[in-house]
């Protein structure tokens, strides 16, 4: 009896095509993008602050909403 190899799981990286960044990024992703912490961004989420797409129950974030959020915030002296 042959035993199969076991394979290690690593966390999935976003796929890139060619030298492009991913569009949309999940939640993880968009906190190190702003930034912030993973809570910080589901709040924004969930008070409807922050554009998100739903997919099932995976939110994603588009890089240009995350993009206009930051500018909305931006405090001009």
């Amino acid at each position: 009896m042959v035993k199969a190899k076991r394979r290690d799981i690593q966390a999935a990286e976003p796929e890139q095509v060619g030298n492009t960044t991913p569009r949309l990024l999940n939640i993880p992703d968009a906190a190190k993008y702003m930034g912030c912490t993973v809570w910080f961004v589901r709040t924004l989420i969930w008070g409807r602050q922050l554009a998100h797409v739903r997919f099932g129950k995976r939110f994603l974030l588009d890089r240009s909403d995350l993009d206009r959020f930051i500018d909305s915030q931006k405090i001009v002296r």
